[in-house]
């Protein structure tokens, strides 16, 4: 029995699409163990709401929000 190995993937209309081609020859009969590597639609934006806001009490956004601002309103003519 050969060594497991571990490969990622992604399921396209029940099809594992690998991220790395195989050196099997076609044909050859494999077990496969699926893990869930990322949550559900639902959990990736119970995540989004959770960091809403993480940087809301960093006091050195202002500074970068209005050196943006200043960069913003530089008017640089065309260039060429």
């Amino acid at each position: 029995m050969s060594q497991p190995i571990k490969i990622k993937g992604t399921v396209l209309s029940n099809t594992i699409m690998l991220e790395q081609p195989l050196s099997f020859p076609d044909g050859t009969q494999v077990l496969l163990s699926v893990e869930l590597l990322s949550g559900s639609e639902e959990d990736s934006s119970q995540s989004i709401l959770d960091l809403s806001g993480a940087w809301k009490s960093d006091s050195s956004l202002a500074a970068i929000f209005e050196e943006i601002a200043q960069e913003r309103r530089v008017h640089r003519g065309r260039e060429g």
